[in-house]
Order: structure tokens, then C-alpha cells, then sequence
């Protein structure tokens, strides 16, 4: 932090902000802020993968399902592994690695 604390809650380390913004609201506060003008630099990556065409089919499907498109759609190992997903469920996944025996 450069000044030492923050202006409203007057912590002094970002942990201190959290734990007041945690227990605070800002529109208690509005009349102590100020407009302020910055950018944001953001960064997005795409990555392909290859799918069987049957894996593909069941991806759309279940992006179709959230109201999300495919190429949005990013399920975590974890998702896609635990007994009852769609992919699991559809025989899509399978062997050592995806079954659920621990």
C-alpha cells in the first residue's frame, strides 16, 4: 500500500480492507469516494482441443443445457469425473482415472 492505510477503513495492509469491506457497505460510504479514471489491461486466451465427435455432441449438449456456447464451456477434472456429470453419465469418460472408487 503507498500511503500507509487505506482512506476509508484506515487499514494498513490489504488484508485489514477485506475484513472491513467484508463487514461493510460501500453505499455507506458513497459520499467519502471519488471519481477516479484508470484502464484495465485484460488478456484472453484461446485454446482448441481435438474431441471424438460423440464427446463434441455431449459437449454442446450440456453447454446448450447451461444456456452457455461450447467454446465457453470449461469443465474442471473434477466436474468431469465425479459419479453423476453428463459426460460421466453418457459413458463419454471412462476408465482408472474417472471412476470414483476412493
Amino acid at each position: 500500500m503507498k500511503r500507509g492505510k487505506s482512506s476509508i477503513s484506515k487499514a494498513k495492509s490489504y488484508k485489514e480492507i477485506g475484513e472491513f469491506w467484508d463487514t461493510h457497505d460501500l453505499s455507506d460510504f458513497w459520499d467519502q469516494t471519488k471519481r477516479v479514471k484508470f484502464e484495465v489491461g485484460i488478456e484472453s486466451e484461446i485454446t482448441y482441443y481435438s474431441l471424438d465427435k460423440k464427446l463434441a455432441r455431449e459437449v454442446q449438449s450440456i453447454a446448450q443445457k447451461r444456456g452457455v456456447s461450447a467454446d465457453t464451456l470449461s469443465p474442471t477434472k473434477t466436474e468431469l469425473t465425479l459419479p453423476g456429470t453428463e459426460l460421466l453419465k453418457a459413458g463419454l469418460i471412462q476408465g482408472p482415472a474417472f471412476n470414483s472408487s476412493d
